[in-house]
């Protein structure tokens, strides 16, 4: 883990990264020890726990996840547990992410009402397309809670449309698309350089890619 985040940041560019975990605590908080020590301070980390801890787990190791310099904690405990995702929320100095929480409007209206989390992470295939996702930036916007886009492995054309609709909502503050740097999608090209984590969009008609093979 640390050799590959390595690679990203000296190769790449890249500012933040993102560790998946969610085993047990302990093996949890020494890969973030080691991934800390490799990367040095300056580097942004955050988590996703993939919905893997239980609610004492999760404030236990936030306390430490603090104090190693993570920002972010995404999805510490089963979708469906937004009581322990509030819980988590009220007793963690680190910021709360609601993902496999939120896949509607309903979701991000009970999210905002019980104060379960401090960022959504929209994902255009979780909550039906850019229309939904529209609507439930504006909820979170109007609550105070930030989004950011995220992504579920989808086409470069699907992340593409993700980037649009990021750069279209001003409570998109940032985004994790991260499959069009593991995909491969050999049919479609362009529409927008990177440079690190860093996207600009081309300034082109619809979401600006092209398809190998059209005039």
């Amino acid at each position: 883990g640390s050799i590959e985040a390595l690679k990203y940041i000296q190769n790449k560019g890249f500012e933040i990264i993102k560790v998946k975990l969610g085993e047990d605590i302990e093996t949890d908080a020494e890969r973030i020890r080691v991934i800390r020590a490799a990367v040095g301070e300056k580097i942004r980390i955050r988590i996703d726990a993939n919905q893997g801890w239980s609610v004492r787990d999760s404030i236990r190791i936030s306390r430490l996840l603090d104090k190693l310099g993570v920002g972010l904690i995404e999805q510490p405990v089963p979708a469906h547990d937004f009581e322990g995702l509030a819980e988590i929320r009220r007793n963690s100095d680190v910021l709360i992410a609601a993902d496999e929480s939120c896949h509607s409007i309903y979701d991000a209206s009970r999210l905002v009402q019980m104060r379960a989390c401090d960022v959504v992470n929209i994902k255009l295939m979780k909550c039906g397309g850019i229309y939904n996702a529209i609507k439930i930036s504006a909820i979170c916007e109007a609550a105070g809670i930030r989004c950011m886009i995220g992504c579920m492995g989808e086409s470069t054309l699907a992340n593409l449309a993700g980037m649009h609709f990021a750069a279209a909502t001003e409570n998109i503050r940032e985004g994790d698309l991260e499959s069009v740097y593991i995909l491969k999608q050999e049919d479609v090209y362009g529409g927008y350089d990177h440079d690190g984590g860093h996207v600009t969009l081309w300034e082109t008609p619809g979401i600006g890619c092209k398809v190998k093979g059209e005039q």
